[in-house]
């Protein structure tokens, strides 16, 4: 005759290795998504300073000066940007940035857009994603 306690014990050896299965299934997944908010979080903070830098970049850029001349105005436009976006880690040779519409005349749309790819770190060995992200801003203000 099998005791309660034989039967019980049948049970654990027949369940022995199933937390260990679990594991192997479920591990690969939560370090996925662990990997992958931490990796989008860089970026998406890169992208925020990207913006910020593009804004101060048109914020210099719309400010009103007498003998207007659009070369100038543009290198300094492009000079903040590239400094601004250095502070938060950006390297600034990287950085694209193209200027439209300096000294054309108070009311005129002053446009600053700017680019920079972003390498990913962590999932850049998964396969089917891009190696690199280009994160781009865009800021319009009106020329004073």
């Amino acid at each position: 005759m099998v005791t309660q306690t034989t039967k019980i014990a049948r049970k654990r050896r027949a369940q022995a290795g199933t937390s260990t299965v679990e594991a192997v299934i479920v591990l690969p997944v939560m370090l996925l998504l662990v990997f992958s908010i931490a990796e989008l979080g860089i970026a998406f903070t890169r992208s925020n300073s990207l913006t910020n830098a593009v804004r101060e970049g048109a914020r210099v850029g719309v400010v009103f000066r007498s003998p207007c001349d659009a070369g100038p105005v543009t290198n300094l436009v492009e000079t903040t940007v590239s400094s601004f976006a250095s502070t938060s880690g950006i390297d600034p040779a990287e950085i694209t940035t193209n200027v439209t519409g300096a000294c054309t005349g108070t009311g005129t749309q002053l446009i600053v857009d700017a680019s920079v790819p972003y390498d990913f770190v962590a999932l850049d060995s998964l396969a089917g994603l891009v190696p690199t992200l280009n994160l781009t801003a865009r800021t319009v203000m009106r020329n004073e």
